[in-house]
């Protein structure tokens, strides 16, 4: 069978740069209605008024904000797009790496492994790419980051939407096997990064292909730059090895970069805020409120124009009649003739109370349609809600109307993470990745380490990632504190872990004072746990929290394979505490008995008293017959 020639097929590298640039061609050709529209939203979000006389989106009649004419007007669209983003995009989530049954050192290195991935995406802000990724597919059909290594590191940077390119029929079902990328570089920074290519560089051009992105922000045609596709086809897998993936990067002029692709993922990790049934690109808010937005757009402008020339006052006076010219000043008299009627003042109501109902009525359905609630808008609880309870349940019912959209956005995360680690072990592999410096938690202690991926590296069957919140409390003050009040009532947690979750910045040196003890005895276990070091128990320490936390400690660990000599060492700090809390107990029980030992009369001088009847009373003289003659006096 005759299969017409692809760039990623073997032996066509000498006609790959015209293959790939006509590909490219034929998709913005296949796209180019959907990048009209995407154009507009674009410039909604950057705050533009692509809305003509006739209300209808006009892409070509910009205004810049505000207005050229000066007037108010509602961006439905920007408005919307921030609230989901404020209350979806600024999700906290971590990468957990979770083993099955493994021993304790796979659970060291599963660990190691989560302060990989951690740190690479704080190294490159990745919850804040993930905001603005948020913020991409909310207005256009997708959002995206790209995974790329550089000089030994690993760096994630947010992608252009309109870059990326994908062929409308191979994406029908969501899963393209070629992806591209285009970029408008410098000859420059392109002869940095491909100095052995500096002639291919040189004769390269823009190319036809610049002139359909020339109205994206920064793209410019000047001579010293041009156009770059960098390419990507998926290996397939066989035997266990991934085979026939290619990475290629051109110009119109030839080749910069040709390398085999055994990774079976983009480094392009793509978010869409609503999935369409069949197809690549998704479906954004801006889409979904297009009609709302024109519709707002509109009747602001013709109320607008209407206040400003309908809705002035007319005055109303014979023909006769010689008015003094009126002004602004309440002050003035104003004389007409005798006999002539005073002159009529007219204000037309040109703005029906229909017309501002449906405006309200439009972006109230417009709100409902993407979920955003009464106090998701306006950043306040509802009225008579005032219990933390309350807030909480509803915190749980906006969780629930966005649980799917909360969802895509931890998938997304966690494609993020499993990217990390494919390129990692692909960089690794040829000996370009270096240590990543993280930090490591031990105790109460915050220690520097570098970690090198060859030491930690796990087969895809010893391990899976899953995500998990940063924390699941509230974050306002009320519900946070009511949350940990609930759980310490249960027994979930004692009073020393209630004050650790409270998490107050105000009270932390009143909690730290506090919880010397608890974090005291943590460290010790600490210390026996990761590096075998034992810290004898101190009469000082709260040794009947030591005690408790030791055999608890020992019990885990023993259940997740930790060695046996710091099991034993644990055990050891258990019952030296207790040992040590028994002694101090003994002595000072003796010391709070001598004193009444020294007051007890002589044993020869003791009345035996039979068991449950009170001690003989001492007699005392009757006041009759100690003073004789006297009156006995009643207390006062």
């Amino acid at each position: 069978m005759e299969i017409a020639p692809k760039w990623y097929h073997k032996g066509s590298e000498s006609d790959a740069a015209n293959l790939i640039s006509s590909e490219v061609r034929r998709i913005l050709g296949d796209l180019s209605g959907r990048r009209e529209d995407d154009r507009l939203y674009l410039d909604i979000m950057s705050n533009c008024d692509p809305v003509g006389n006739d209300g209808t989106m006009q892409g070509e009649q910009l205004l810049a904000a505000p207005a050229v004419d000066g007037r108010v007007r509602f961006n439905l669209i920007r408005a919307f797009v921030n609230t989901l983003r404020s209350h979806l995009g600024a999700t906290d989530l971590s990468v957990k790496c979770v083993t099955n049954g493994a021993e304790w050192s796979q659970i060291k290195r599963a660990h190691y492994f989560e302060l990989f991935i951690d740190s690479i995406a704080e190294d490159n802000k990745l919850h804040e790419l993930v905001k603005e990724v948020f913020t991409d597919a909310a207005t256009v059909p997708v959002g995206a980051v790209k995974l790329i290594g550089d000089d030994g590191r690993i760096k994630i940077e947010r992608v252009h939407p309109e870059e990326i390119l994908v062929d409308t029929d191979e994406g029908y079902y969501g899963t393209p096997r070629n992806l591209y990328q285009i970029k408008n570089m410098s000859k420059e920074d392109l002869v940095e990064l491909f100095p052995d290519a500096e002639e291919v560089i040189d004769r390269s051009d823009k190319g036809s292909i610049n002139e359909a992105f020339s109205w994206l922000p920064g793209w410019s045609l000047g001579a010293d730059r041009v156009q770059v596709v960098e390419a990507w086809h998926l290996p397939y897998r066989k035997n266990g090895k991934y085979l026939g993936g290619r990475h290629m990067i051109v110009t119109t002029a030839g080749i910069l970069l040709d390398e085999d692709y055994p990774i079976p993922t983009f480094p392009i990790i793509v978010y869409r805020w609503e999935k369409r049934p069949f197809g690549f690109y998704g479906m954004s808010v801006a889409e979904d409120l297009r009609l709302a937005h024109e519709t707002v757009r509109y009747f602001d402008i013709r109320v607008q124009d209407a206040l400003y020339n309908i809705s002035r006052i007319k005055i109303i006076a014979e023909d006769t009649a010689k008015v003094e010219t009126f002004d602004d000043d309440p002050a003035n008299v104003y004389l007409y003739p005798a006999g002539n009627k005073p002159p009529q003042v007219f204000a037309p109501s040109v703005i029906p109370i229909e017309l501002l109902q449906f405006r309200t009525a439009t972006i109230m359905e417009a709100r409902d349609q993407v979920g955003i609630n009464e106090m998701m808008q306006k950043g306040e609880k509802p009225s008579g809600v005032t219990a933390a309870i309350a807030m909480r349940e509803l915190q749980d019912m906006y969780s629930q109307r966005f649980k799917d959209k909360i969802e895509e956005i931890e998938s997304f995360y966690l494609d993020v993470a499993r990217g990390i680690i494919r390129l990692a072990v692909w960089m690794d592999t040829r000996g370009e990745l270096q240590p990543v410096r993280s930090k490591i938690t031990k105790g109460r202690r915050t220690e520097a380490l570098n970690i090198k991926f060859k030491d930690i590296n796990m087969d895809d069957e010893e391990y899976w990632l899953q995500m998990s919140k940063s924390s699941s409390l509230p974050k306002s003050t009320a519900a946070r504190k009511q949350t940990v009040q609930d759980w310490l009532d249960s027994g979930l947690i004692d009073l020393n872990e209630a004050r650790e979750l409270m998490g107050f910045p105000d009270l932390d040196r009143f909690t730290e004072m506090k919880l010397s003890a608890y974090h005291e005895a943590l460290d010790k276990i600490e210390e026996i746990v990761e590096e075998g070091k034992y810290t004898p128990p101190e009469v000082v320490d709260d040794l009947a929290l030591q005690h408790k936390l030791g055999i608890q400690s020992y019990q885990l660990y023993r259940r997740l394979g930790v060695p046996h000599e710091r099991l034993d060492l644990l055990l050891q700090l258990a019952n030296e505490s207790l040992d040590l809390l028994t002694s101090a107990t003994a002595s000072m029980a003796q010391q709070q008995l001598q004193p009444a030992l020294a007051a007890a009369p002589p044993v020869g001088q003791r009345q035996l008293v039979p068991p449950g009847m009170p001690p003989a009373q001492p007699e005392t003289q009757n006041p009759e017959t100690q003073n004789p003659g006297m009156t006995p006096q009643l207390p006062m």
